[in-house]
């Protein structure tokens, strides 16, 4: 047995020595008419001063993966103003992590959430001149980058300087704003130079399991995202940013979406009352899942006494 070892290792390293692995296999492939690299070209910061404003100045688009290994998403510059500006990305669509709590349930997420609809966008922003990715164009693909400056120290250590100028204030670190599964993010660039170039990165982490079509929208505004947020008042950072789970076959958003959003956010509100609805309407055969985008997971898979 031991002899039958020895023959088999160097036939294992050869044959992976051979092999050209990408792991590109491990990735979802590309989505017709998708780029996997997006770049939005230069876009000038808006004040707002209610919800209007907000529907008018956001950016809507679709982003797909790269089909590789690759690194995708979306960019876009803005010029510094002088003043803070307020960058804040909503990726398609929600996403909660349900109760389980035979005690104390939670009444507004008693009911599993469908995971097959939700992605993610990561947020970065700094300085151009720091950025080392290269924007998308119509003849090359780019290449999603970052902002650390990486050099070798005298002790040739490797050595890592993160400027990325989007901080979040639950993680004050060069991470980025990192807000997690479906969830919007958002940051403020502080006091930003006048006629300075920046870079916007929203690095695509996932997306939806149902089509790999990512949905979202993009705000650049002016001021701190504070301001933002006051002159908004929409209590949920969700709601600031509504219809961003585009359907391709009309361009707008998918039937229900914006409500199923208004039902997350609202405080008061249960979840469980919106998918037992839902359920309901599968039940008489009002929707079918199929055919149209259904928001909430099968109760069967539920560790949640409903």
């Amino acid at each position: 047995m031991r002899a039958l070892r020895l023959l088999l290792v160097p036939a294992v390293l050869f044959s992976a020595a051979g092999c050209d692995y990408t792991g590109d296999w491990l990735f979802a492939g590309k989505v017709d008419g998708l780029p996997g690299i997006d770049h939005l070209g230069n876009i000038e910061p808006f004040d707002v001063n209610d919800a209007v404003d907000v529907e008018n100045g956001v950016i809507m688009g679709e982003i797909g993966p790269t089909g590789t290994a690759e690194r995708g998403g979306v960019t876009f510059t803005f010029d510094g103003t002088g003043d803070h500006v307020c960058v804040w990305v909503d990726p398609e669509l929600v996403y909660w992590n349900q109760s389980v709590s035979s005690r104390q349930p939670v009444p507004k997420w008693s009911w599993p959430d469908n995971v097959f609809d939700d992605g993610d966008l990561d947020l970065e922003v700094g300085f151009a001149a720091y950025y080392n990715g290269t924007a998308a164009t119509e003849d090359e693909g780019g290449q999603i980058g970052d902002f650390r400056i990486r050099y070798e120290d005298a002790l040739e250590q490797e050595i890592t300087v993160g400027l990325n100028e989007c901080v979040i204030p639950s993680q004050v670190n060069d991470a980025g704003g990192h807000s997690g599964r479906g969830s919007p993010e958002k940051c403020t660039i502080f006091n930003t130079q006048p006629g300075v170039r920046y870079v916007v990165v929203m690095e695509t982490w996932s997306t939806p399991l149902d089509d790999d079509r990512l949905g979202y929208g993009v705000l650049l505004t002016n001021g701190d995202c504070r301001e933002l947020s006051n002159s908004v008042p929409v209590g949920n950072d969700e709601c600031m940013i509504m219809g961003e789970a585009i359907d391709p076959s009309t361009g707008g958003p998918f039937a229900f979406s914006e409500g199923f959003e208004e039902q997350y956010c609202n405080p008061t509100a249960s979840m469980a009352d919106y998918c037992r609805n839902e359920y309901s309407r599968i039940e008489t055969g009002d929707l079918d899942c199929g055919a149209e985008r259904c928001f909430c997971g099968d109760p069967e898979t539920s560790p949640t006494d409903l």
